[in-house]
């Protein structure tokens, strides 16, 4: 994070949408194309009386009835009607941050500066965000990329305050077999999630998170939004707290135009071998609030494969073993020299098969409505009699 007067998103001020500008068509396309099985999960935490938040700035969820059948019926009756009919109704009080969400762009500042050059003075008003609310934030339909970093200490989660650096992210990009690009939303598994709405205080206490410099990795990567099961994607308390709090949210928001998701439940699609997906969110139509409600966050699975490798204490990279070796490859693709006349390091073999999954995996060598039109072709040549002759 800088201390320049301007924001460093490649937009011209007065924009928007930030990095929402990476979902494309193509890039919509390319996601759909890495369906496999079919399987949609659900990643959001459900909101109910109870749901963690952090006080005073947020403020309990409540929902009460405003109507029920059996007042709506006693009024109905009044007013002439005999059919019984009964209707029931809530209201509902929270702040947009609790429970799952997407951080709208002008949710924080860096003084009063906010993204795309807007200032605090014009932008934030008595009802809400006058630009820059999460009237703004695109349906994302990407690709998700999962990096698990739980065991990175050897336990099931990281503690708070623990911070995940660059190179924890890294490492856990070799491990997966994957590598961000341009659109994704990369999540990260640091199991502090497990302690939503099951121990609310420690959840809120503090959390495991990434540091500063591996935001701006991943930003440097083009992502669209970077996404956490904790409630604020960030290590708190932050690496120099009480000198600089937030951060990662400053510049992803602020400077790079990166949306954050907060609140996600990632394990059950890490247990069932999820690590890269198709994943769809859609924000709720609401003018001016500063995170928007995730109207359902949800994931549909590239392949069936085990869990990917899980990073457990500090290893070279070259010491985990390649996800391409959890699964069954043709020999085609087998990077597999047991029967070659000469040793061969073993690091160069699992590079070799990391290779070759790559070059098995949809690329950018077609677009995705290429690839739909090759498929289409494909099809219709099994009833063309042209081709059957």
């Amino acid at each position: 994070m800088t201390n320049c007067l301007h924001d460093h998103a490649r937009w011209s001020a007065g924009d928007q949408l930030g990095a929402g500008h990476f979902l494309t068509p193509e890039t919509t396309l390319n996601a759909l194309a890495l369906v496999r099985d079919g399987r949609i999960r659900d990643l959001s935490q459900a909101i109910e009386m109870g749901a963690p938040h952090m006080a005073p700035n947020q403020l309990p969820y409540i929902i009460t009835a405003s109507a029920t059948a059996p007042n709506s019926m006693k009024h109905r009756a009044s007013l002439g009607a005999t059919n019984e009919v009964g209707a029931n109704l809530e209201r509902i009080e929270m702040t947009t941050h609790v429970g799952t969400h997407i951080d709208a762009l002008g949710h924080f500042t860096k003084g009063q500066r906010m993204y795309g050059g807007y200032e605090v003075a014009d932008t934030v008003g008595d009802w809400g965000l006058l630009n820059l609310g999460a009237e703004h934030i695109p349906p994302i339909v990407t690709r998700a990329i999962c990096l698990d970093v739980s065991g990175l200490d050897g336990g099931q989660y990281l503690e708070a305050g623990r911070a995940v650096g660059v190179d924890d992210v890294q490492r856990a990009c070799e491990a997966a077999g994957i590598a961000p690009q341009r659109g994704d939303v990369v999540c990260l598994n640091t199991g502090w999630g497990r302690f939503f709405m099951a121990d609310n205080q420690r959840y809120v206490s503090g959390e495991p998170g990434l540091d500063l410099a591996a935001a701006e990795w991943l930003t440097a990567q083009e992502v669209t939004a970077i996404a956490a099961d904790t409630m604020a994607v960030e290590v708190l308390p932050g690496t120099r707290h009480p000198e600089v709090m937030m951060p990662v949210h400053q510049h992803c928001l602020v400077e790079a135009g990166v949306y954050l998701i907060e609140n996600l439940r990632l394990d059950d699609v890490l247990d069932q071998g999820a690590a890269t997906s198709a994943s769809c969110c859609c924000r709720s139509s609401s003018r001016g609030p500063r995170a928007a409600r995730c109207a359902r966050w949800r994931s549909c699975s590239s392949e069936r494969q085990r869990r990917p490798a899980r990073l457990t204490g500090y290893r070279s990279p070259r010491k985990l073993t390649p996800p391409s070796r959890t699964r069954k490859r043709s020999a085609m693709t087998a990077g597999n020299y047991d029967t070659a006349p000469f040793p061969v390091r073993e690091d160069i073999s699992a590079a070799h098969a990391r290779a070759w999954d790559r070059l098995a995996r949809p690329g950018r060598w077609w677009s995705g409505a290429e690839r739909i039109a090759i498929a289409r072709e494909v099809r219709h040549a099994a009833v063309c009699r042209y081709c059957r002759e």
